[in-house]
């Protein structure tokens, strides 16, 4: 199961990352990324539906993880931007005219808007931790809600995050339906979450496309 997993994290960070396809060291880190960010959620997964433990060891790792690799990737790409500019004789007047600048703007509200989307889940889990008093979720889904907030991105976290619900909602009453449980017993919810993230990582946007069409 765990090999299984493993192996199709690689086979996703591959495609996503375009490495096999255009090898540049942006896409390399880009792979790292990716591969090592899902590793992550399948230990995560495994542990939490085996033990119903959220290790705060694998998760604070995961979100140090996302985040350093995420300024790393930043950083390179726009250093290669630069270097792209300033080596083209008509890049050199795009770089004094801010192109560069813009960029790296762009790359700044980016993580100030990864930061705080992930506060957002992580507080609205906390709040429901309050509100029901720790019997609908534990202290390791807010932190496994910050890790999935830096990892989807804005918007996408907050699809995964309602998919995760809605994937834990259907299993749980199909449970019921068929007496595996009651009302009052719980169930691991991180492993519904992770699965949300991996959907809303991989066909989120088309999701959220094919919402706004309906809504229209």
């Amino acid at each position: 199961m765990s090999e299984i997993m493993t192996g199709l994290s690689f086979v996703i960070a591959g495609i996503h990352s375009n490495v096999f396809t255009n090898f540049t060291i942006v896409n390399a880190l880009l792979f790292v990324y990716l591969a090592g960010a899902l590793c992550f959620l399948i230990i995560l997964f495994l542990t939490d539906a085996k033990y119903q433990l959220i290790p705060d060891k694998v998760v604070y790792t995961g979100i140090f993880f996302v985040l350093f690799s995420l300024i790393i990737i930043y950083a390179v790409d726009l250093y290669v931007y630069r270097q792209e500019l300033l080596s083209d004789s008509f890049g050199k007047y795009l770089y004094q005219a801010g192109f560069w600048n813009q960029a790296l703007v762009g790359y700044m509200k980016n993580i100030i808007f990864l930061l705080g989307s992930s506060f957002v889940i992580s507080l609205f889990f906390f709040a429901l931790i309050w509100i029901t008093k720790g019997r609908g979720m534990g202290g390791g889904d807010v932190k496994l809600g910050f890790l999935i907030g830096l990892f989807n991105g804005l918007p996408l976290n907050f699809v995964a995050i309602f998919l995760g619900f809605l994937l834990g909602a259907v299993y749980s009453v199909v449970l019921v339906v068929l007496r595996k449980k009651s009302l009052r017993d719980t169930i691991a919810f991180g492993p519904f979450l992770i699965l949300g993230s991996v959907i809303a990582f991989l066909w989120g946007q088309e999701l959220v496309n094919w919402y706004i069409g309906v809504i229209r």
